[in-house]
């Protein structure tokens, strides 16, 4: 087997530099980086990881890395993002947030894909000081909803227990540009009526729980 050790190998203006032929495996070594290079071919084949954007490669499992703040692309074929994590979600109301809040537990995860924002949450209420104001609502929403007129992303609730009987939401949805959700109920005692009421935070005792997950986008 030859060894070729240069400092540089660059083509002639306008030409393309092949290494390889048909068939021919070439190896990159761990540890080397390659910046700058656009790369073209049949097929790729990686036993490392990848960063993207100027992402450092994980040192944990094998995958891809994306930049911790997103690099949006204006190409709808161009994959940009990825993140996954956790967030804090919160009883609100549209007026005013309660006050000496505590919780038995609530969580959220989400997951990231380009625009697309995939969250689950359970939230169980122990107690509060004084109830929030104005439509019911759960706020910290790990990215803030996309800024389009008439943009409302639909949520499905789970479970729930401790509202009222004529103030349970039955429905939960996020509007343009915002990061919290809204919880609606039923206009009326017939379930086949709208869901346009919301949720009076008000009627809440602070002892409520809710599951909700959905899909929103950014951007």
């Amino acid at each position: 087997m030859s060894k070729l050790e240069v400092d540089a190998i660059e083509p002639q203006s306008g030409t393309t530099l092949t290494l390889g032929a048909s068939g021919d495996t070439v190896t990159i070594p761990s540890g080397v980086t390659l910046s700058g290079t656009t790369l073209s071919g049949t097929s790729l084949a990686l036993t490392g990881n990848i960063g993207i954007g100027g992402a450092t490669p994980t040192i944990s499992g094998t995958g891809i890395t994306f930049p911790a703040t997103e690099s949006a692309s204006t190409n709808a074929n161009t994959l940009d993002d990825y993140e996954e994590g956790t967030f804090t979600p919160g009883f609100t109301g549209s007026t005013t947030a309660p006050s000496g809040v505590n919780y038995f537990s609530r969580n959220g995860y989400y997951i990231k894909i380009g625009r697309q924002v995939s969250v689950s949450m359970w939230l169980d209420l122990q107690s509060w000081s004084s109830a929030p104001t104005g439509t019911a609502a759960i706020g910290g929403l790990p990215f803030t909803s996309s800024n389009v007129t008439n943009g409302y992303h639909a949520f499905t609730v789970g479970y729930s227990a401790g509202f009222n009987t004529d103030n349970a939401p039955q429905a939960v949805f996020v509007g343009a540009n915002q990061s919290i959700l809204t919880l609606s109920k039923n206009a009326t005692s017939d379930s086949r009526n709208n869901l346009l009421t919301g949720v009076v935070s008000a009627s809440m005792n602070g002892t409520e729980s809710i599951i909700v997950s959905g899909t929103y986008f950014t951007g």
